[in-house]
């Protein structure tokens, strides 16, 4: 099961259409079709109910989709909290011509209020 499954699921179920969701999610139709054959073959339901006029979920999918949105959720969490704990610095590009009016005032700054240092 990948992240981007469960993304693409939730997108159809909000768009209520493949075509819809594929291209909210700049993906083909077709594969976010298989995508979603993947995750259903791997967890062994059907999460939507498919008809020329759409899609709905299934009673699997309705089931299952709250605990997808908990998924996408806890990775937004995780990510923050990981932020605050790394230690890799950050990063600012600029052009030559533009770093010489700014670069030590901008950095002061930074580094006064921000909780990790640039480098």
């Amino acid at each position: 099961m990948r992240i981007d499954e469960i993304r693409y699921v939730l997108e159809v179920e909000r768009c209520k259409s493949m075509a819809k969701a594929a291209e909210k999610l700049n993906i083909s139709a077709q594969g976010l079709g298989k995508a979603i054959k993947h995750l259903e073959d791997e967890i062994g339901c059907e999460l939507f109910i498919r008809s020329y006029s759409g899609v709905q979920p299934s009673a699997a999918g309705s089931d299952i989709f709250p605990l997808f949105k908990e998924i996408l959720d806890n990775e937004s969490k995780i990510i923050k909290y990981a932020e605050t704990y790394s230690k890799r610095p950050e990063k600012i590009m600029m052009y030559e011509t533009e770093i010489a009016y700014i670069i030590d005032s901008v950095l002061k700054e930074y580094n006064k209020n921000g909780s990790r240092k640039i480098e």
